[in-house]
């Protein structure tokens, strides 16, 4: 996977303010109620694009966790408030990101049945108001944008500021818990809602040209795809896949090829060795007819029996010759069961005419 965007935030909070902002720009934001350095935070797509800013998280697991993940970061582990005190923060492990300072939220959860509010833990912070903070850590008085998400305590924080000195040009702020109606005190102080998400509401300041510069089709839907982190973990298997993959489709083409290469030269090799084998055959098979003709015709005269010859004068009369005649046969009936009947060589002979059978059956 690859041309993509990746979004931490919890409902796209990082794209959506990246829109107010050139691709180049890099600035100092504000995020009040930073819960987790990486998982539904709106500040780490920034941050990973060289900006910088103030985290601010009263739970202390998270504070840390933003300590360790955020060294370029001022992560403050307190509340912020209207005036500088003490607050009861009500927290819920198993659901870090309902953690609220608002009483009235904190009683209606308790009147619910959620899983994620269903264990309370309370915890002393100490709190500022964003005057005070500013003034410590904001240098120029300038700050790109501001997140907040309190949980039904929008409104103390707001109040803290001075908005004469410290005006974010961007705020984003969760507007789905309204303990107390913070809206009229930002349009008092001159900003103006520009986009809503359905869970925040994202107000400019109207000294500046955000707003201009906003373009949510342009910025979101027309964009490269938009990514959940979540997925990363899924991505990064699949590129790693598709790297191996890869990687094992180089290896197996090239052996592919270096047996395409072996078998040519293997044929070659057979072509030669065929030509030589249909000339050795030849050659065998007409020194096999000469040898073969040659020891028949030698077995063939050794294994001849010629019968006695008749003398050149005979006997007269018919007795005679019929007792000649008698004689003649008994003794070339002796001499002939008395004569080999074969070759002694015959017998190998044969044995050496199966061999070469066999042989040029094989060639």
């Amino acid at each position: 996977m690859k041309n993509y965007t990746v979004s931490y935030a919890q409902n796209r909070e990082d794209i959506i303010l990246s829109c107010f902002f050139d691709d180049d720009e890099k600035g100092f934001y504000v995020d009040v109620g930073a819960n987790e350095p990486m998982h539904e935070s709106v500040t780490k797509y920034f941050y990973d694009r060289g900006w910088h800013g103030i985290n601010i998280e009263p739970i202390p697991r998270l504070h840390q966790k933003l300590v360790i993940q955020r060294p370029n970061d001022i992560n403050l582990p307190i509340g912020v408030s209207k005036k500088p005190g003490q607050f009861t923060l009500h927290y819920y492990p198993n659901g870090d990101g309902l953690s609220t300072m608002s009483e009235t939220m904190a009683s209606s959860y308790r009147t619910g049945t959620s899983k994620f509010t269903e264990v309370e833990e309370e915890i002393v912070v100490d709190t500022l108001p964003l005057k005070d903070i500013f003034k410590k850590h904001v240098k120029n008085n300038q700050i790109y944008f501001m997140k907040v998400d309190v949980e039904g305590f929008e409104y103390e924080v707001l109040s803290g500021n001075d908005w004469e000195k410290y005006r974010p040009q961007v705020i984003c702020i969760e507007a789905n818990h309204v303990d107390k109606d913070w809206r009229p005190l930002l349009i008092k102080q001159n900003y103006s809602l520009v986009f809503a998400d359905g869970l925040n509401e994202y107000y400019v300041d109207n000294s500046t040209d955000r707003a201009k510069k906003f373009d949510y089709v342009k910025g979101v839907i027309f964009r490269e795809p938009i990514v959940n982190f979540r997925l990363l973990k899924d991505f990064k298997a699949h590129d790693d896949l598709v790297t191996t993959l890869e990687k094992n489709n180089t290896e197996l083409r090239a052996e592919l090829e270096k047996s395409q290469a072996e078998r040519q030269q293997l044929q070659h090799s057979f072509n030669e060795i065929a030509s030589l084998r249909r000339h050795v055959k030849r050659n065998v098979k007409h020194r096999l007819s000469h040898v073969d003709h040659a020891i028949q015709q030698k077995l063939i005269k050794a294994n001849n029996f010629k019968p006695m010859p008749l003398p050149d004068s005979l006997p007269t009369t018919a007795k005679e010759r019929l007792s000649l005649a008698h004689l003649n046969d008994q003794t070339d009936f002796t001499r002939f069961n008395e004569s080999p009947k074969q070759h002694p060589a015959l017998p190998a002979y044969r044995k050496a005419r199966k061999l070469v059978n066999k042989t040029r059956k094989g060639l």
